[in-house]
């Protein structure tokens, strides 16, 4: 009884691409035009998932990122408050040329903490104007309740996390600029 049901599991199946079922049961050849209506239905569905990628590639547009005196970094963007509350939480790395932008709708003295975030980060913000308003370097994860809090001395409209250290690397100080690429 179970072998019946998954024949006719595979045979639905295999309906939708007019694919002979037995002769694949049976590992016999099927006819070449339902082969050929396979791999230009798997070349489709290929495109349908490659395609932004090759548009980016051919437009010549690239990832978002941000520079810091010569250092450009990958941006991974959160700019809903579900990717902002999901953050680099739960992550054990990241990429060293990688950081996430949190992109707020308003400038105001936004609050972070390191609750589930298991790598240390430096946390930056940055105002309207692209200029750093405050950093912290090497923050720590939380590693019990209640979490420490993070938040500048002035607003700002954007922040970005960046691996530990990384801001010292580069000499970063506030008042210095980023430029979004």
């Amino acid at each position: 009884m179970k072998t019946f049901r998954n024949v006719h599991i595979i045979r639905k199946a295999f309906a939708i691409s007019n694919l002979a079922p037995s002769a694949i049961l049976m590992g016999k050849n099927f006819d070449k035009t339902a082969e050929i209506r396979s791999k230009k239905l798997w070349i489709i569905f290929a495109l349908c998932l490659l395609g932004p990628a090759l548009y980016t590639l051919l437009n010549g547009e690239m990832l978002p990122k941000a520079c810091f005196k010569g250092s450009c970094f990958n941006l991974e963007i959160a700019d809903t408050p579900e990717k902002r509350a999901l953050g680099l939480m739960n992550r054990s790395s990241l990429d060293s040329d990688t950081g996430m932008l949190f992109i707020f709708t308003e400038e105001g003295r936004h609050v972070f903490w390191m609750k589930d975030t298991k790598i240390p980060l430096d946390i930056i913000w940055i105002d309207r104007g692209l200029k750093v308003v405050y950093i912290s370097s090497e923050t720590p994860p939380c590693v019990a309740d209640p979490c420490p809090i993070y938040m500048p001395k002035d607003p700002a409209l954007y922040v970005l996390e960046l691996n530990s250290g990384t801001a010292s690397w580069l000499g970063l100080s506030e008042g210095d600029i980023v430029e979004i690429k």
